[in-house]
């Protein structure tokens, strides 16, 4: 079985939140843990995430990244990513990888270039407009602010929820990754 003393962690070099005394006082006088024990701690659930995957990527980076790209690939509803990004997560091609960094680094650009340019025509229009027109404007972006902040707390409370089970889900695939007899694909 796998364990993980304290200079092992302290080696990933932790934030200054993790000073050697506090990770002593996490082992609780144990000598060394396991990954399901680490993924146990009392600290955040990405602490636990960044930890165990800092560890995993030693022991196995292939398995480390193919969590990393089973991650990605669960939130990839959440934006409409180049082609080549998709074939990346899927395959783990690496050239697909040079590729796809590529096209997300020009389609940030891209994002904006094009938000710039809103923002100039924006702000020729405001210089063209009348107080009439910036009233209305400013009327009209109040009520959708105020539908917004109605809709703030639930929304948030929701996303906080969805966000909590998320980490805890991916978590789990984590500590599942150093199990060498899981096969990389079953890890989700």
């Amino acid at each position: 079985m796998i364990r993980y003393t304290i200079d092992d962690i302290m080696r990933e070099k932790p934030c200054p939140s993790y000073p050697l005394s506090r990770v002593s006082a996490l082992w609780g006088g144990a000598e060394s843990l396991s990954p399901a024990e680490i993924a146990r701690l009392p600290i955040p659930v990405l602490d636990r995430i960044w930890a165990l995957g800092r560890l995993l990527f030693r022991l196995s980076p292939p398995r480390a990244c193919r969590v990393a790209r089973l991650i990605a690939l669960d939130v990839l509803d959440l934006w409409d990513p180049p082609d080549i990004v998709v074939w990346f997560l899927c395959t783990g091609d690496e050239q697909a990888r040079v590729s796809a960094r590529a096209a997300v680094g020009e389609a940030s650009w891209d994002a904006w270039a094009t938000a710039r340019a809103t923002a100039r025509s924006a702000a020729a229009a405001a210089e063209q407009a009348t107080i009439r027109d910036a009233a209305w404007a400013a009327r009209d972006a109040a009520r959708a602010l105020a539908r917004v902040a109605t809709g703030t707390a639930a929304e948030d409370a929701t996303r906080a929820s969805v966000r909590s089970a998320a980490r805890k889900k991916y978590l789990s695939w984590v500590v599942k990754a150093f199990d060498p007899f899981t096969p990389v694909g079953d890890l989700s």
